[in-house]
């Protein structure tokens, strides 16, 4: 629910101030990191500064308060799967 409520602000940010090319550039930025489960601190302050209009202050805070358990929740099991690989794909090149 909350990852379609802080999408739905960002695309609704997106729109709103698509004259400026910052939201649009963060709100992309945001959208990306929300389906890779990546987010954090950093782009809810960057959506809350950049994101266009009120929609993105909403979305902005919803994303500071969503916590990582729902980030990782968000994952489709493809990423999911994805993640792991490239996590083991690291790790061997580390050892």
């Amino acid at each position: 629910m909350m990852k379609t409520t802080i999408k739905a602000m960002i695309i609704l940010g997106m729109i709103t101030g698509f004259w400026y090319i910052l939201p649009l550039i963060f709100g992309g930025i945001a959208l990306h990191k929300i389906n890779r489960g990546q987010t954090g601190a950093g782009t809810g302050v960057c959506e809350i500064l950049f994101g266009g209009h009120v929609f993105g202050i909403v979305a902005g805070i919803l994303m500071l308060m969503a916590t990582d358990s729902e980030y990782s929740s968000w994952l489709r099991s493809d990423d999911a799967e994805q993640a792991t690989a490239d996590a083991a794909a690291t790790a061997a090149d580390a050892a």
